[in-house]
Parts: C-alpha cells; structure tokens; sequence
C-alpha cells in the first residue's frame, strides 16, 4: 500500500510539470526579463544587498507583485510585513523578497525561471553574505527542492482562491474589509518608502 502511494505520488508530480511545461513560453516567446533576471543573477555579487538587487529588476517585474501575508515558504511573510512576490507578465520569471527583518529569510531573494530547453522551471537562490557584504547567487537550492520537488514547480493554489495571497479570492478588495485596509497599508509603505517597498512600483 505505502509504495502505492509513492508510485502515484510521482506519477502526479509527472503529470502536474508536464501541464506546467504545456502553458509555458518557448524560447521565441520569452518575456526579456527572463534574460535580464538570469544577468542579475550571474553578477550576483555586484550588489551589496536584497534591495539593491531587486532595485535592479526589470521594471516589468517591480510593477506586477502579489503581496503573500501568510506564506508557506522558506520566507516568512504576515499581515503587517507580507511577503511579495513579482513576475514577468508571461509568468516565466519570479523574484521573491521578505519585509520582515525578524523573519527568516529576509536575507534571501528566491527565483524560480523557466528554462524552455529543459522544458522545467529552474530555483535559484541569492543571498546576502555577511562575511565579505555581497549577495552570492546559488544554483537550485536543496531548501527549494525540498518544498518544490525534483523536477521543481510552482507551488500556487488555482484561480479563484489564493491562501495567503491579498487580495486571496477573486483578485478583489471589498471596500472598507480588514484586508483592503492590509492592502492600502502595503501602498502607503511603497510611497513612503518603508523598508524595501520602494523596490516596487506603482
């Protein structure tokens, strides 16, 4: 029975990359921040911290973030300091950073690119290292294996309802609710420019 389990596990894992790689860009179809996210990451230790490096970011990417005010990744994220989330709009790149400095990972930017050679998503991580004050760049992760498995793939509910997500249902806000109030919070910090938000753009 228990290999069963095992047996049908891969088989979904299978079937759910092989739907994943079926939605995804080819190679002439590749939104330019995927380029431009794989150069970053490869002068990686040109930049002194996480903000600097998102700074860096495709313009596409910094105006098109989800905050996650609940996160069941690596990266810590809640009400008052969410988590964010940016993609290309063709969804072949994501950049992730924390707001929280007392969270974990909030010295860690998480990367997750499609590769259409390999028809798989690649995890990459980029890290502040304080022994010499650089960020350094890391090539699939065993942290990010461990939650996004082997092929790795996205971990994100589907569409209507996203856990953790403001807004998490519908992509809507309803006037006056406690997480339209999270929400209006999160753009007064990027305008003000609190603790990372001026990465992003409105």
């Amino acid at each position: 029975m228990k290999l069963t389990f095992i047996v049908l596990g891969m088989l979904l894992a299978y079937m759910s990359t092989r739907a994943i790689a079926a939605n995804c860009p080819s190679a002439d179809q590749l939104s330019p921040s995927n380029k431009s996210v794989r150069e970053l990451i490869g002068k990686a230790e040109n930049f002194n911290s996480v903000e600097d490096f998102v700074s860096a970011l495709p313009n596409e990417m910094r105006s098109n973030f989800v905050m996650m005010a609940d996160s069941r990744s690596f990266q810590a994220g809640n009400r008052e300091n969410p988590r964010v989330i940016m993609a290309s709009t063709d969804g072949s790149v994501r950049v992730t950073f924390g707001t929280d400095p007392n969270a974990r990972g909030f010295n860690n930017i998480e990367i997750s690119i499609w590769n259409p050679e390999k028809g798989e998503f690649e995890y990459k991580e980029v890290a502040y290292k304080e022994e010499n004050g650089k960020m350094h760049g890391d090539e699939n992760p065993r942290a990010c294996q461990t939650c996004h498995g082997k092929p790795p793939k996205p971990n994100w509910d589907t569409y209507n309802y996203w856990s953790g997500a403001v807004p998490f249902n519908k992509d809507k806000l309803i006037r006056g609710s406690e997480e339209a109030n999270w929400y209006l919070g999160y753009l007064d910090r990027i305008e003000k420019k609190v603790l990372r938000m001026p990465a992003l753009m409105l």
